[in-house]
């Protein structure tokens, strides 16, 4: 399987360490977001992250979701639907962050009435509400679409004296 990442480094850091009006968020509270533009199902997201060593982004509070929408506003992002982590395979209307086992509630960003209990829509996008496009949809997991990693944050070294 061949990706394609497409955010420059530069452009990479830019969106993860400024907010609206230029003004500087703490960096290291945050992920790094990367656009991969590839159409795939929703497993194949999964992996394809991973293979580039990171993880399908997961949207757990206020902070991410503004840095989100930062990337989706630009024009080459503007008319593309996007997988994101969530899931309620396995269970239904039980959702979870795929790359950690989390359920999502401690922050929601449900389209309009929220996921619908349909037994085939069962992964989580973005992008597909014109009104906000950080707003989730939950669809069929063989769909064809882009995705969105996120850096895995590194967990810091303790030294034992």
């Amino acid at each position: 399987m061949h990706f394609t990442v497409y955010l420059s480094s530069l452009l990479l850091l830019a969106i993860t360490s400024f907010g609206q009006n230029g003004i500087p968020f703490n960096v290291g509270r945050f992920n790094k977001y990367v656009v991969i533009n590839n159409r795939v199902n929703y497993f194949e997201a999964w992996r394809g992250c991973q293979y580039y060593g990171q993880q399908l982004a997961s949207i757990t509070t206020r902070e991410e979701n503004e840095i989100l929408r930062e990337l989706l506003d630009m024009p080459e992002h503007a008319n593309h639907t996007y997988w994101i982590a969530g899931t309620d395979v396995g269970r239904k209307g039980s959702w979870i962050w795929i790359t950690n086992n989390e359920p999502v509630v401690l922050f929601t960003n449900w389209g309009h009435v929220g996921p619908d209990m349909s037994q085939r829509q069962n992964c989580m996008t973005v992008g597909r509400f014109a009104d906000d496009r950080t707003m989730w949809d939950d669809v069929e997991c063989d769909q064809n679409m882009y995705f969105i990693c996120e850096r895995i944050p590194r967990k810091p070294i303790r030294y034992v004296s």
